[in-house]
């Protein structure tokens, strides 16, 4: 195996190992929200949304489309439980302990999770969704909000109100990052993924791309310039984010919003398909051994 194959599954495994070690970690912390859901903890709902948050943000660019698909379908239900706008209900939870049973089914496989089928389940947090969501957070969930840049350019970025309304309220400066993937000297775990955890722990992700949107980073970093771009939400002032970073004051621009457009909300949503057979052992079931499944 040469260099280069080690390098690209070295990207891989450490996002696995880490996202396996997230799913593990939350699992009680689902099962004791639904339990104490008229008195949440908010601490444990801050955990469980951001470990899907990071899961998905590291599928994203990797490619892995369908972790991508329901780890954002999730995240929108658990913003509204961290908004209070629903408890931690039997439904809900069951519905979200399943998602996290597909994550770790497309884990086990990671490089055929594309293939994987989550209609079911994407379905089902979906239909959750619709049916629970105010007027005021339908408006939100339909209105979508471009950013330009300093110089008043479209920085192509366009995202939710209400996925707006979910960045802490200390994450008050908005920036475009411009950051060379090929170039990971300064971020810890010299990968991908190691950019991720940095980027998250000092702030949100509120969307990004890789640029040239047609390279297929599962297939390892290329010989010349990979560019992530990162809509970036933080505290930080734009010279402490680019010492932090190791990013020159020329990779960070800051983002102003510049117009809002309603249309649908762009969670995945499948029509449910036919019942079909499958091996034993194939799908995931509920986590809980010995509980029937709560009918959503």
């Amino acid at each position: 195996m040469s260099f280069d194959e080690e390098f690209d599954d070295s990207i891989i495994d450490d996002y696995v190992a880490e996202s396996r070690e997230h799913l593990e970690s939350i699992e009680d912390d689902f099962l004791f929200l639904e339990k104490n859901r008229d008195q949440p903890e908010q601490s444990r709902v801050d955990k469980v949304f951001r470990a899907i948050h990071s899961i998905k943000g590291s599928a994203g660019f990797l490619g892995f489309t369908k972790i991508n698909d329901l780890a954002h379908v999730m995240e929108t239900l658990l913003t509204m439980l961290r908004k209070g706008e629903i408890k931690a209900e039997t439904r809900f939870i069951d519905a979200l302990l399943e998602g996290v049973d597909f994550l770790n089914l497309m884990l086990s496989e990671v490089r055929k999770s594309n293939d994987v089928d989550i209609s079911s389940v994407r379905q089902k947090l979906s239909d959750l969704i619709k049916g629970e969501t105010s007027p005021k957070a339908s408006i939100e969930l339909k209105t979508f909000v471009s950013f330009s840049d300093s110089g008043g350019s479209d920085t192509g970025f366009t995202v939710s109100k209400y996925a707006i309304t979910n960045i802490p309220v200390t994450h008050n400066k908005t920036f475009v990052l411009r950051i060379n993937l090929a170039d990971l000297t300064a971020f810890q775990g010299k990968s991908p993924v190691g950019l991720v955890r940095k980027l998250l722990d000092n702030g949100t992700i509120i969307d990004g791309r890789i640029e040239p949107p047609e390279h297929d980073l599962r297939k390892g970093l290329p010989e010349g310039p990979l560019y992530y771009m990162v809509l970036y939400a933080t505290a930080l002032d734009q010279k402490k984010l680019g010492t932090i970073l190791d990013l020159s004051q020329g990779d960070i621009d800051v983002a102003k919003v510049s117009g809002e457009s309603k249309k649908e909300e762009k969670i995945p949503v499948a029509v449910r398909p036919a019942p079909a057979e499958a091996p034993a052992g194939d799908v995931p079931g509920d986590n809980r051994a010995g509980e029937a499944s709560a009918v959503a």
